[in-house]
């Protein structure tokens, strides 16, 4: 009878888990402990994109009923950030990638329907 020797299959399978699972310094783009910059530079881009629609709508003859929409178009921007970073919250754990997606077409929605 012929003896055969078994290779031992631990080795693939280690060579395999760290193919699969690249180290976060190897990934390319920022570093990982800058990532969440990324989030306040978006987060300012629609704030400042939200305030310039908000003024454009006031006249100047308006008054304190302008200053008086303006505070309500800011409480608006504030709860309508409070919504994105919720839905990204209880989105992330459940649906990793689209949770981005779901965050940005929510934030895009409440841009336009804000008036």
């Amino acid at each position: 009878m012929a003896y055969f020797p078994q290779e031992p299959h631990e080795r693939h399978d280690d060579e395999l888990f760290e193919i699969a699972d690249p180290c976060p310094e190897n990934i390319p783009g920022l570093p990982y402990s800058w990532q969440h910059y990324g989030w306040w530079i978006a987060s300012l881009f629609f704030a400042g994109i939200w305030i310039l629609d908000s003024l454009s709508t006031l006249n100047e003859a308006s008054g304190f009923t302008g200053l008086s929409r303006l505070a309500g178009s800011l409480w608006n921007l504030v709860l309508a950030m409070l919504l994105s970073y919720l839905i990204f919250k209880f989105s992330r754990p459940y649906l990793r990638s689209l949770s981005y997606v779901l965050c940005a077409l929510s934030a895009g929605y409440l841009l336009l329907a804000h008036r």
